[in-house]
């Protein structure tokens, strides 16, 4: 019996002939394997556990089954080209040996079997067979198989429904004209493989239908075109399969894992290869957690069948669910970019001259990183593929040695170079510190101070421009002005009065006169009090080097009394301690000394700006509303000659004095210090 592959040899033997020769015959039906050759299932078939069956042991045992039977014993045996596709490694001449034992088996005999042997084969393989049985003389008969033709496809689907027995226990019906559409449908390729495709169909078909309804299955339009969307080649099948896969097993099918593991079961001929469950073990050592669940998803999808054929004695092995998948998975596997796929490609290229012993050369980088990249998509390595691997990686880590050893000389051949330049340079370079010591210290000098400066500055409120209220209606000296309200530019002030901290500063970088009496500016308990026994030119100066002036006085009143003209700093109750350090006639108190500048906060402006009343007298410059040309000239004149200015204004009264009124003035000679005299400064 021959045929081309996929015509439904297998089926033929499995589903058609054994059902309807078991009734007048007894059957066997066994395939072909590598370990035990042609004549060992032939053997297995007939029961003979002999490791090298004579053909007298095999006509007894035939003779005593159809004694037993009652009836004539007929043997199958399928895929017999696996001779020449998978050869026996042990014995080149297996057809031949074969064929030697059947000429005494079935020849001239008086006591042959009754029964027949029916050899299936795929018809490529047919001259070179039936050329060896026309040498031996044998008596034979060829059937060839054709595919499938349309009444025979229709008969397949329709079958099991003509029968009552059958449509009574599986509940099937097929929907009229589907039978023959799909028949149309897969003869369209002459060249397709009718009989898996159909059987992969209707197995799809029958999941499918139960789904709609278990107990009554229908196979109608609806369902096939759905299906048929899908793809009916086994090609299309591949892809469905393997895409199927890909959301079980994403990992596998992206490294190549998956094509190896199908691939492993073809040759390079592209035929299917059994393989036994210790070969898997053996080949996948290194994936074979991964590989033990693979192996039951593929058979899940029917890309994989279990080949020990359900024979509990038998080994477990795996084969493809059938045949005419190998040619398929093995273009997938050929054409695959998948990293196990590429990786096995150049281990296979290169590992040819490292067989035998030898030793080759090692890949290069590109390939040694190809290689490792796809480990773990591929069967394990050969003794020769791993002793490559080894020596490339070992080359690889002498290259980098080497890498790193030139590096090493060539950063120290720098260095040398560099301790040379720095040797020739020395002197250029001392000459360049000093000179850079040199110049920085000038730098210093004439910058330090002004960095001090700023350093040393407080905060600043800023006033701004609008109308305000000055003076009074009932003078109570006559230095004072008269009410008015008048419109005032914008400036700031500072919010406190000037430390002895800081003017001790201006002094240490020589940009204020020292004072005349140092002791409270060096005392530390008192740093933070408000520096005294000042004169106007020591206050001018001292604003001058933190880039301020002195307030004037129409500055200073509008500070203190606000937009609306108020009779002190925080309102209109009369002064007291708690609000100002300043002598208290009603209370009866007599403060004996300053306070910190950032203290008696109640007694401060809505702006915070703090002590404007009390502590110590204030300088201000003079000015007539808003005249700034006067303003400036008077700054200039105190910052120059201050002897030409007879007299300048203070404000706020002090620890010593009180003022009954905030618009009260004090004239005094800018020369002169006193012991009550301070400083705040202001800016535009």
């Amino acid at each position: 019996l021959y045929g081309q592959s996929g015509v439904g040899k297998s089926s033929l033997l499995a589903a058609g002939l054994l059902p309807r020769l078991e009734a007048a015959h007894t059957v066997r039906y066994e395939r072909r394997n590598r370990e035990e050759g042609i004549l060992g299932a032939l053997a297995r078939a007939l029961g003979l556990t002999a490791a090298e069956p004579t053909a007298d042991q095999l006509c007894d045992v035939w003779l005593a089954l159809e004694a037993e039977d009652q009836q004539p014993v007929v043997v199958l045996l399928d895929q017999v080209e696996e001779i020449y596709t998978r050869p026996h490694p042990a014995r080149p001449d297996e057809l031949v040996e074969f064929l030697a034992v059947l000429q005494i088996l079935l020849g001239e005999r008086r006591n042959r079997p009754r029964g027949k042997l029916v050899l299936a084969f795929r018809k490529e393989w047919l001259a070179e067979i039936e050329k060896q049985f026309a040498e031996a003389k044998l008596p034979r008969t060829l059937f060839f198989l054709e595919r499938l033709d349309r009444n025979g496809i229709i008969e397949a689907i329709e079958g099991i429904t003509r029968d009552q027995r059958l449509q009574a226990y599986y509940g099937l019906t097929v929907e009229t004209g589907l039978a023959g559409e799909i028949a149309d449908d897969l003869l369209v390729d002459r060249g397709a493989t009718v009989a898996p495709t159909l059987q992969i169909l209707l197995s799809k078909l029958w999941e499918r239908a139960r789904l709609h309804s278990y107990n009554a299955p229908c196979f109608d339009q609806e369902l096939y075109h759905e299906l048929r969307q899908q793809g009916l080649l086994l090609r299309d099948f591949l892809e469905q399969q393997l895409a199927q896969l890909q959301n079980t097993n994403d990992d596998a099918l992206l490294t190549g894992l998956t094509l190896d593991f199908l691939a492993f079961h073809t040759t390079p001929l592209g035929t299917a290869e059994q393989r036994t469950l210790p070969e898997l073990r053996a080949t996948y050592r290194h994936q074979w957690e991964l590989l033990a669940d693979l192996l039951r998803v593929c058979e899940d999808l029917y890309l994989l069948t279990d080949g020990s054929g359900n024979q509990p004695a038998a080994e477990p092995a795996s084969r493809l669910s059938h045949d005419t998948l190998a040619p398929l998975v093995r273009a997938r596997f050929d054409e695959s970019d998948a990293p196990g796929q590429r990786a096995r490609r150049v281990l296979e290229n290169r590992v040819v001259d490292w067989q035998a012993g030898k030793d080759g050369l090692p890949l290069d980088e590109a390939d040694l990183a190809l290689v490792e990249a796809g480990l773990a998509g591929m069967r394990g390595l050969t003794a020769d593929e791993e002793r490559l691997l080894a020596a490339s990686q070992a080359e690889r880590k002498k290259r980098e040695e080497e890498r790193q050893r030139t590096a090493a000389e060539k950063a120290a051949a720098q260095e040398r170079e560099l301790l040379l330049q720095r040797q020739s340079n020395r002197r250029l370079q001392m000459v360049v510190g000093i000179l850079a010591v040199v110049l920085l210290g000038l730098l210093a000098n004439m910058l330090y101070p002004s960095y001090v400066a700023w350093q040393t500055r407080t905060p600043m409120v800023a006033i701004a421009a609008g109308e305000a209220i000055l003076g009074t209606d009932e003078p109570l000296t006559d230095d004072d002005i008269a009410k008015g309200s008048f419109d005032l530019a914008g400036f700031q002030i500072e919010k406190y009065e000037v430390s002895n901290h800081q003017y001790a500063r201006c002094v240490h970088v020589g940009r204020c006169p020292p004072m005349s009496d140092p002791t409270e500016l060096n005392d530390e308990t008192l740093a933070e009090h408000p520096v005294r026994n000042v004169n106007a030119f020591q206050a001018a100066v001292y604003c001058q080097w933190v880039g301020r002036r002195l307030p004037t006085e129409i500055e200073w009143e509008r500070a203190a009394r606000g937009v609306t003209g108020a009779n002190w700093p925080w309102g209109i109750e009369p002064p007291s301690l708690a609000l100002a350090q300043m002598p208290s006639i009603a209370a009866g108190s007599m403060p004996t000394t300053t306070l910190p500048t950032d203290s008696l906060t109640e007694g401060a402006t809505a702006d915070g700006i703090h002590h404007l009343v009390g502590n110590v007298w204030e300088w201000t410059l003079p000015a007539t509303f808003n005249d700034i040309d006067e303003t400036n000239s008077t700054w200039k004149t105190l910052l120059v000659d201050p002897k030409l200015i007879p007299v300048l204004q203070l404000r706020g009264g002090s620890y010593q004095d009180s003022i009954k009124y905030i618009t009260t003035r004090l004239l005094y000679p800018p020369t002169k210090p006193f012991a009550t005299f301070g400083i705040r400064c202001a800016a535009p």
